[in-house]
């Protein structure tokens, strides 16, 4: 049978080691070159990979140890910067953190209180600021109380609320 001998071929073998290799090799090239980007822009690349519990329990036990004020504690809290990093930046605990923001977003934009505050909000926000921008006198000529003309004009992400008029 033709598709069994093409199964057994080591000339395929061979070459998807081959393709393996050169993908291996051009891995650590990038992972080279990104280390000395990140060492020369003055950040310490992460050297030691462990699965996200581990580091999660590693930089519990560094924690102990500062809270505890071993006398270890400065190489403590270095550990604990270490794995708080590496948490941090973890692919896993990266998409935890944005399932987290966008259940509750999706949970909250529909709470009654957030439309009431953004109908609130939009009352003092004029309709043409994100075309023609503003000063706290311009909110202040339109009706705004100065300390409440100087809030809009200092949060511009307030102004955000108009951008679907």
């Amino acid at each position: 049978d033709a598709a069994a001998a093409a199964e057994d071929d080591p000339d395929d073998d061979e070459s998807e080691s081959s393709s393996l290799r050169a993908l291996l090799e051009s891995k650590e090239v990038q992972i080279a070159m990104l280390t000395r980007q990140l060492e020369a822009a003055g950040a310490t690349a992460i050297a030691e990979v462990v699965p996200l519990k581990e580091a999660k329990e590693r930089l519990r036990r560094a924690v102990e140890r500062v809270v505890a004020g071993e006398d270890d504690a400065d190489a403590a809290a270095a550990e604990m910067e270490k794995w708080g990093t590496f948490i941090e930046h973890h692919p896993e605990h990266v998409a935890d953190q944005r399932r987290t923001r966008e259940a509750w977003i999706a949970e909250h934009l529909s709470d009654a209180l957030c439309a009431a505050a953004s109908r609130r909000v939009l009352t003092v926000v004029p309709p043409d600021v994100l075309l023609r921008g503003t000063s706290r006198e311009n909110l202040e000529s339109r009706g705004l109380e100065p300390t409440l003309a100087a809030r809009v004009y200092a949060h511009p992400a307030l102004w955000l609320l108009r951008a679907d008029d």
